[in-house]
C-alpha cells in the first residue's frame, strides 16, 4: 500500500511541476453531459488526467466547481492553486488495487495518532504547560466528546507520548461509516485526514459539526499556541495554515458537491416581444 501511495504522490508532484507556471493553453473551460456523467472541455479539448484518462465527474456542481478554477487562470495554470483538480485527478486516476477497504483502512491509520487525542503532559508534574492542558482540555474535549456521541465510541485522550485505547467496534463502526461514501469521497476524506491529522476532526467536519476554519484552527491548536508565547516565523506559520485551509476546505467542498445532484433546465419563454 505504501508503494502505490508513493507512486501517486510522486505522479501528481510531477503533475504540478509540469503545469505549474505554464503559460495558459486554453481560452475557455466549459461543461457538456456525456455518458450518465459530466466532462469538461478546455476550449474543444477533453480534459484528461495525468495518466491521459478521460475525466468524468459524477455531479454537474463538481464539474462547475473544477472547470471554475481552470476559468480563474489568468496567464498562466498553477496547479498548486487548484485543489479540486488534483483531488478529481487522484480519484479518477486511483490504481485498481487501492479499494474501499484499503481506503478506509489508509484513513483510520491515523486514530491512532488523531492530534486531538495527544494533550500536552500533565499540569500537576509540568505546572508551565497548564494553560496549554486547559486549552486543550476545552477545545479538543468537545470535539472527543460529540466524536463518542456520534459514534458511540469510549475514546478518551492521552498525555505525552502514551496512546489512547481504541477499540476494535469503533474501528469497525468507522470503517462501515466510510465505506457508506463513493469511492471519489473517500479519496477526498483520506487527503483531509491528511492535512489535519486527525480523523475527529474530519469527520466532525464532513458531518458539518464544525466548520473548515475550525477545523484547522483546533488541528494546529498547539502550534498557534506557541505562536502567541514565543512569537510568529516570519511568512512559514502563515503560509502553512492558509496552506491547509484551501486544501482542506477544498475537499470539504468537493465530498459535499460528489453527493449533492442537481439538474439545470433551461426554460423558454412563449412570450412574443
Amino acid at each position: 500500500m505504501s508503494f502505490l501511495l508513493n507512486s501517486l504522490s510522486k505522479t501528481f508532484t510531477n503533475t504540478t511541476r509540469h503545469f505549474s507556471g505554464v503559460k495558459k493553453f486554453y481560452k475557455n473551460a466549459s461543461i457538456v453531459k456525456a455518458n450518465g456523467g459530466y466532462e469538461i472541455n478546455l476550449d474543444q479539448r477533453k480534459m484528461k488526467t495525468p495518466s491521459g484518462n478521460l475525466l468524468k465527474f459524477p455531479t454537474e456542481s463538481l464539474a462547475h466547481a473544477v472547470s471554475f478554477e481552470w476559468n480563474c487562470n489568468k496567464d498562466t495554470v498553477n496547479l498548486h492553486n487548484m485543489p479540486l483538480t488534483m483531488i478529481s485527478y487522484a480519484a479518477c486516476d486511483i490504481p485498481l488495487q487501492r479499494t474501499a477497504d484499503v481506503i478506509a483502512d489508509s484513513c483510520l491509520k491515523y486514530l491512532i495518532t488523531d492530534t486531538v487525542l495527544y494533550h500536552a503532559l500533565d499540569p500537576l508534574s509540568v505546572s508551565y504547560m497548564e494553560e496549554l492542558t486547559k486549552l486543550q482540555d476545552e477545545k479538543w474535549g468537545g470535539i472527543v466528546k460529540w466524536f463518542n456521541e456520534r459514534f458511540a465510541s469510549d475514546i478518551k485522550h492521552t498525555y505525552g507520548f502514551g496512546k489512547p485505547h481504541i477499540s476494535d467496534e469503533t474501528y469497525s463502526t468507522l470503517r462501515y461509516h466510510l465505506k457508506s461514501y463513493d469511492q471519489w469521497s473517500m479519496i477526498a476524506f483520506e487527503r483531509m485526514v491528511n492535512n489535519l491529522k486527525s480523523v475527529i476532526l474530519s469527520l466532525a467536519l464532513l458531518d458539518r459539526h464544525i466548520s473548515a476554519v475550525e477545523a484547522v484552527e483546533l488541528s494546529l491548536l498547539e502550534q498557534r499556541f506557541q505562536v502567541s508565547k514565543w512569537g510568529n516565523v516570519e511568512w512559514h506559520h502563515d503560509v502553512d495554515y492558509h496552506e491547509t485551509l484551501m486544501n482542506v476546505s477544498a475537499c470539504a467542498i468537493f465530498i459535499q458537491f460528489s453527493n449533492e445532484y442537481s439538474n439545470t433546465i433551461q426554460l423558454r419563454s412563449s412570450a412574443k416581444f
